[in-house]
């Protein structure tokens, strides 16, 4: 027999019911259920926020730096007619009249073989570059930090290394070294053609793989080096990423025929390699809250067990099974909120002042800094929020409470006042 009230909830009363049980402790002198469960929600909101966060700060930071240093957000490769039309110096500045564009470079990669003052021959990715355009883009050579020289490879015959493969090569600015091309139509293995370049600068991007396997000449010394005239690409970056959509759709209103591509499409294996590693983390972690949610199921089970006798009364007094249930996942909705809401702030704070604790301890232990550059490349950790992830993962862990209050509380529906009355 079930007693189902019409009346509406009376929410004041069952505030003030789910309040009571809230802060109600068990006969042993241990810590409420309900604090352990908001602690466990805390802590899983806080190690997500963290993990989150690092992984943000290294992947978001590698991607702009990808893009800024080694790639560009769109890649615009001409036809042969068009570069006989018009050279890409020209379809350059065509680009740049776009408001999207923020700089374009006309440019070539290849391959190289090349040898310094050490026997041993190292392989490295030659950029060839326009000297004048490449000056002006700021924010790409904000990232080149000089070591050695100049960043100029203006003057033929002069080529620009990276710092790692400069101490490979034993090399410093002022010194030469052999390169031997692996492009080219008269390419012979048997009888290569080897010329010397003289080491203008040496640079250092913070990013291993480019300070060790990357140099730059200019488009002049690559033609006058090898004898062979290559056509260039046309890098472009944009004011925005991620306005790569609209950008390919101005740029195809200039009527230039070429192959054009984003930087979604060009970086799409290894861009896509850090959302599977960065998914797998969340999932990972996340896991936190099932142990928290069953912990919840498990606490409120009990307490509905040990308020047996108060649920009867409620329904014999008028109440309804649903505002009964309604009062333990009302606990449960306290229980998600200040759980989430304590745990971001602290996954917050933690991230913004993760290298500062870390320093500490590391002066503690008699360390001057977090991290060497002897063994790491790196100087302190990056931590960058996104505030969608921060709002999901707090309304992650207020479902997983409210989710385990309403299913440990289902049983009450089927609890009769007079089963009740019965056993006592």
């Amino acid at each position: 027999m079930t007693y189902r009230s019409k009346s509406p909830t009376p929410w004041p009363w069952l505030f003030f019911v789910a309040r009571r049980y809230l802060g109600s402790r068990r006969k042993e002198k241990k810590l409420s259920t309900s604090l352990l469960s908001i602690l466990g929600i805390a802590i899983g909101v806080l190690a997500l926020n963290g993990v989150i966060g690092v992984m943000n700060g290294f992947q978001l930071g590698t991607i702009e730096d990808i893009l800024e240093l080694n790639s560009f957000h769109v890649q615009w490769q001409p036809d042969p007619e068009s570069f006989q039309e018009a050279p890409v110096s020209v379809l350059a500045q065509r680009a740049m009249a776009l408001a999207e564009v923020r700089h374009a470079l006309p440019y070539y990669d290849t391959q190289a073989l090349v040898q310094g003052n050490f026997v041993e021959l190292q392989g490295v990715y030659i950029r060839a570059v326009d000297p004048t355009l490449a000056a002006t883009d700021h924010q790409g050579n904000d990232l080149r930090a000089l070591v050695q020289g100049k960043l100029d490879p203006s003057p033929p015959g002069t080529i620009i290394l990276g710092r790692e493969l400069a101490r490979f090569l034993g090399v410093g600015a002022g010194d030469t070294i052999s390169l031997v091309s692996l492009e080219g139509p008269d390419l012979d293995l048997r009888n290569p053609r080897e010329v010397t370049l003289e080491v203008r600068g040496i640079f250092a991007s913070g990013y291993y793989p480019y300070d060790r396997n990357w140099a730059m000449i200019s488009l002049e010394t690559l033609v006058s080096s090898f004898g062979t005239q290559v056509q260039p690409n046309l890098g472009i970056k944009l004011e925005d990423r991620f306005g790569d959509i609209q950008a390919l759709a101005a740029f195809r209103t200039l009527e230039e025929s070429g192959t054009l591509l984003s930087w979604r499409e060009l970086n799409r294996a290894i861009f896509g390699a850090l959302r599977v590693e960065k998914g797998l983390m969340m999932f990972l972690v996340s896991l936190i809250f099932l142990v928290v949610g069953v912990n919840i199921y498990q606490g409120l089970g009990r307490i509905i067990h040990e308020r047996t006798r108060d649920i009867g009364v409620f329904k014999a007094l008028g109440a309804s099974p649903g505002t009964i249930q309604g009062v333990f996942v009302l606990e449960g909705w306290i229980i998600g909120l200040v759980g989430s809401s304590v745990g971001t702030v602290l996954g917050l704070l933690l991230g913004w002042n993760l290298n500062g604790l870390l320093n500490f301890f590391g002066n503690l232990l008699g360390q001057t800094g977090s991290f060497s550059l002897q063994y790491f490349y790196i100087s302190e950790i990056p931590v960058r929020f996104v505030g969608s992830e921060v709002f999901l993962i707090g309304v992650f862990g207020l479902a997983s409470a409210v989710l385990a209050a309403w299913v440990a509380s289902y049983s009450v529906r089927d609890l009769a006042p007079v089963d009740v009355f019965r056993e006592e």
